[in-house]
């Protein structure tokens, strides 16, 4: 129950950096710059960003449209 409850926890953090932060518009340079949470890592948040602008995720993102 507390790890089901946990990993919702996460997956809401990262999809609230994600609403926060991602602009297809700019690049990943400019977005992971402009990160406003000191509470993320910044080689971390390169990494997350760089997923956002991958072909598997923008495929899942169309998906779940």
């Amino acid at each position: 129950m507390i790890k089901s409850e946990l990993n919702e926890k996460w997956r809401q953090w990262k999809g609230d950096l994600k609403a926060d932060g991602f602009d297809s518009s700019k690049t990943i340079e400019e977005i992971v710059s402009a990160v406003r949470d000191v509470r993320v890592d910044e080689a971390q948040y390169r990494e997350l960003v760089n997923h956002w602008f991958s072909d598997k995720a923008q495929v899942s993102h169309t998906y779940y449209k």
